[in-house]
């Protein structure tokens, strides 16, 4: 080794000697230190390194997904999988726990304001960190097209400026914390029926100014990590093997250097598909992608630089989100009060007050002293739809709550639902069990046994406030194997005298037995499900007359394993009529009607039958308002509905789905505290 004479000048040959040692040493460890693993060298230096030191099939298996949520991980270098979650409105816990149910779509919209759905976001980034996510599956800026489409209430808007606005917060808000968002479902994805394979048929000039500026906005203004390709066609071409729409638009035109992954199983061929620009396909394992791209490539049916710049784009996303840079990452939050206090706000500020003849609202606490509640949504309201939006939440607040609370003693308040609002049984309300015969508690406890009975000492145990599973048991399952059994116990009080109609929804099976009584067993006949219908589930139904007032033991038996671990306990408690629903009204100072859609009724994976509300609701809103013209509408739907009563009633207030801080949101209105948009 030479050195220059300035620097070697006065060393002797020992000291000499050991500078150079020092030099070659600190070569070895910059050399042993790879570029991408330097959290302070620039992305895409970092994302060259990775790159160039995969094989091909190391390539191949970032473009397929390693699970059910999450991506294909590379242990020879230190690349974890990442793991995403449905969250548009708040994180749905793949395994079933609770977080924040913020409003829908719909309600982010109708408060005209990017700035405080940003603030949403980053609430939902935060508790997707406390939940170790991340990728949040969402926002979801499909144009409104029909009103009759199941996931309306999922979506902001038929206008595709305020649509590319609220997209665009709540990327941001998000994207500010570190976790990743899938801008969904691109594009022209505006119906479910039929919608894995039906085709938008459109004319470039349609498809440019209708269905594409909202994504195009929420791309280039908030630079989403991901895309996610949708289950139609695009004119006869699946969108996951569509070129015009991943290459030429989003790629090209758009500049957009994130990963395009495939809506769950919207994948459809292996060549078309890598060619036309998908980088990932879900779920996992891959169908199409994945190691079936190993011979196409050797084959050159798919040229290796596509599948560089594939790989290329999911080392980007892994390196975005954090997960490799050695250092834990924030811890996050879940249900916080910040994260009610803005749930609450959203709430608020996308209430529409559709009428107020006669300054019918806000009501006057002072001047009244008898109030009659009524309607199916007044204490099961629709907090969101069905489907994979739909959240667990820590609490709901109902509307007959809040508005018991707001009178306190000060008024006598009379509930009547009058009318169902659902085909099948609602969600049980997690209130009217205990799993004590104290009543000490909310819920029932559930027990898992490994195997297929419920016997032998329990490998988990806990109270269960949360009636409505769409994947649990993963930490038990761990233990068992996949098959296992879970037993829920405890008692129940109905509130009304009549016949109580339950359903079980499940993958697999199971019994309920109320009493000495069987209400569903292993012979219960299945019939299709109208609840997580997207899922391989069926329904069982059976009913049984109780007594109010009386104390039942509740035992309810799931097996899980071989099938998809769902669970959904239904409850219709008897409704009263709508004669006595009006009896109540006309002898109360004031009548709130809170009439609306369920989680069975707007739902991802089927439209709406009709534009009505379900059932008699309408009438029961006309025998209301004949019955004492001091009454509010309330409307609580995620999609727009019919109101032959519009010309008779005096005050009409549309709720979008407001997400679990409804009651004292309402309440708030109502009375007012806060003047509605």
């Amino acid at each position: 080794m030479r050195f220059g004479s300035e620097f070697g000048r006065g060393l002797g040959p020992v000291a000499v000697a050991a500078v150079a040692c020092c030099l070659i040493s600190a070569a070895a460890i910059a050399a042993e230190t790879p570029v991408y693993k330097d959290p302070k060298a620039p992305l895409e230096a970092r994302v060259d390194d990775l790159l160039g030191r995969l094989t091909l099939q190391e390539k191949v298996s970032l473009t397929a997904g390693g699970s059910a949520f999450g991506t294909a991980a590379i242990p020879r270098l230190g690349i974890p999988a990442l793991d995403f979650s449905d969250g548009p409105n708040g994180l749905r816990s793949n395994a079933g726990d609770k977080t924040t149910a913020f409003p829908t779509g719909v309600a982010m919209a109708a408060t005209w304001d990017p700035d405080l759905i940003q603030k949403l976001g980053a609430a939902i980034g935060e508790e997707a960190l406390a939940k170790g996510i991340n990728v949040m599956l969402g926002p979801n800026v499909n144009i409104q097209r029909t009103p009759l489409a199941g996931r309306n209430f999922e979506s902001y808007s038929e206008d595709p400026l305020l649509a590319g606005e609220i997209g665009a917060g709540w990327v941001r808000g998000v994207q500010s914390k570190g976790v990743g968002t899938s801008l969904k479902h691109f594009a022209a994805n505006n119906q479910e029926f039929e919608r894995q394979r039906s085709s938008s048929d459109m004319s470039e000039r349609t498809l440019r100014e209708i269905y594409l500026p909202a994504f195009e906005h929420v791309v280039k203004e908030a630079h989403p990590w991901t895309v996610m390709a949708s289950y139609n066609r695009l004119n006869g071409v699946y969108a996951s093997e569509n070129p015009h729409l991943m290459r030429d638009i989003l790629k090209g035109e758009w500049g957009y250097d994130g990963v395009v992954m495939s809506d769950w199983g919207a994948a459809h061929s292996t060549v078309d598909a890598a060619k036309a620009g998908l980088d990932l396909e879900m779920p996992g394992p891959g169908q199409y992608l994945g190691a079936r791209l190993l011979p196409a490539v050797r084959d050159w049916q798919v040229p290796e630089a596509d599948i560089d710049d594939s790989a290329r784009r999911m080392l980007r996303l892994i390196l975005r989100t954090g997960v490799m840079d050695g250092k834990p990452l924030p811890k996050g939050q879940v249900n916080s009060g910040t994260h009610q206090d803005i749930a609450r706000e959203v709430a608020e500020q996308s209430a529409v007050l559709l009428k107020n003849d006669a300054t019918v609202l806000p009501f006057k606490k002072s001047v009244i002293k008898t109030v009659a509640v009524i309607g199916p949504n007044a204490d099961q309201p629709a907090i969101g739809g069905g489907g994979s939006a739909q959240v667990t939440p820590y609490h709901i607040l109902t509307p007959l709550d809040a508005i018991e609370a707001y009178f306190g003693e000060d008024a006598k308040v009379t509930y009547i639902p009058g009318a169902s609002n659902t085909p099948a049984p609602p969600i049980a309300d997690a209130r009217l069990f205990s799993p004590t015969e104290g009543r000490t508690a909310e819920g029932l406890t559930a027990r898992y046994f490994k195997g297929s009975e419920a016997s032998g000492k329990p490998v988990k145990q806990e109270v269960d406030t949360n009636l409505l599973k769409m994947g649990f048991g993963n930490d038990v399952a761990a233990k068992t194997g996949d098959a296992f059994t879970v037993q829920w116990q405890g008692y129940f009080w109905p509130p009304r005298d009549g016949s109580y109609q339950f359903s079980l929804i499940t993958a697999t099976g199971g019994t309920l037995v109320i009493g000495d009584t069987t209400v569903i067993g292993d012979k219960t006949p299945a019939e299709p499900s109208p609840l997580m219908d997207f899922l391989p589930v069926k329904m069982h139904r059976g009913s049984i007359t109780l007594k109010a007032g009386q104390t039942y033991p509740v035992t309810l038996t799931v097996r899980a394993g071989g099938g998809y671990r769902a669970m959904a306990l239904g409850l219709q408690s008897p409704t009263g009529t709508i004669e006595q629903a009006a009896k109540a009204a006309h002898d109360s100072d004031i009548a709130i009607v809170v009439v609306g859609s369920s989680p069975t009724t707007e739902t991802e994976g089927r439209d709406r039958d009709s534009m009505d509300l379900y059932g008699q609701q309408n009438a029961l809103v006309e025998a209301v308002l004949d019955a004492n013209p001091n009454t509010v509408v309330v409307v609580n739907v995620g999609s727009p509905v019919t109101m032959p009563w519009i010309n008779k009633a005096r005050a009409v207030l549309l709720q979008f789905f407001p997400g679990q801080e409804d009651g004292e949101a309402l309440a708030n209105v109502l009375f007012g505290d806060i003047d509605p948009s």
